[in-house]
């Protein structure tokens, strides 16, 4: 609950201002929404300006005792804006931690384009897209792993580097949320193999070596997928932004074992 608010107000913003380049997403709350949600700061860099528009258009406006204005969803998520209505200035979720307690949100059709675009580019949606924030927040919060930028770069096959068009690391906006969801599917099942304790661990999985981070001994916060690199190409490399998944053997113990190095190998070939 969020105290000193004055009574409700029209919006004073549509949802296109959320993409401006007038209004500003400072690092530092970026930073925070990745903290609350135990997500990794590139994913949560994605979320402001989509989450930000729904709300332009559905949330409920107040002005608190600093004069900021204020928008609550009505489920958990409330943002400050200034007084000038130029800085994102706060961000509360009502729940403790990255805890969400609601039903997760559905996926979005097939035969729907979603859209998400870089916090210091912003891009107004193309006609017709689909916000699907929801769905991406509650994927990457139910991961039991954060999910880095160069993990997903190259779960994807794709290079930035080579390729302007991907400059914005998130590949066609038509499958980068497919191919999140494949690599989150994927992690799931690497985590049941982590072992206990902080390190870094090299898992051979298929032709992929996945290299994973625990710095908590206690295991109070995620392990992260540092990294993915590709041993070897198939006969025919997938296009980019649609990835082939790796099947993990179903049973933790089937396959598997520990060299000296802390190197997991899950039903590997070589």
């Amino acid at each position: 609950m969020i105290i000193g608010l004055r009574r409700g107000i029209d919006s004073p913003i549509n949802r296109s201002y959320a993409y401006s380049p007038d209004l500003t997403v400072h690092r530092p709350l970026i930073g925070y929404v990745s903290a609350v949600h135990s997500i990794d700061y590139w994913v949560a860099s994605l979320l402001i300006r989509p989450m930000l528009a729904d709300l332009a258009d559905t949330g409920s406006w107040r002005r608190d005792t600093a004069k900021r204005y204020v928008v609550q969803d009505g489920l958990c998520h409330s943002f400050f804006l200034d007084r000038t209505l130029r800085h994102v200035s706060f961000y509360l979720a009502d729940h403790s931690q990255y805890n969400c307690f609601l039903t997760p949100s559905p996926p979005p059709r097939a035969d729907q384009n979603t859209w998400f675009c870089p916090p210091d580019d912003p891009v107004p949606p193309p006609e017709g897209s689909h916000s699907a924030w929801r769905y991406l927040l509650r994927t990457a919060v139910a991961v039991p792993m954060r999910l880095s930028h160069a993990a997903f770069l190259s779960f994807a096959r794709l290079d930035s580097d080579s390729d302007p068009a991907l400059g914005s690391g998130l590949g066609p906006p038509d499958t980068f949320l497919s191919t999140f969801q494949a690599l989150a599917e994927q992690a799931r099942i690497v985590h049941t193999r982590l072992p206990e304790g902080p390190g870094t661990f090299n898992f051979t999985v298929g032709t992929q070596l996945w290299t994973v981070c625990r710095e908590d001994a206690l295991n109070r916060s995620k392990p992260q997928v540092h990294s993915i690199q590709h041993l070897r190409d198939p006969t025919t490399p997938p296009q980019p932004g649609n990835p082939v998944p790796v099947t993990l053997l179903g049973a933790p113990d089937a396959g598997q074992g520990k060299t000296a190095g802390g190197e997991i190998v899950v039903g590997s070939s070589f």
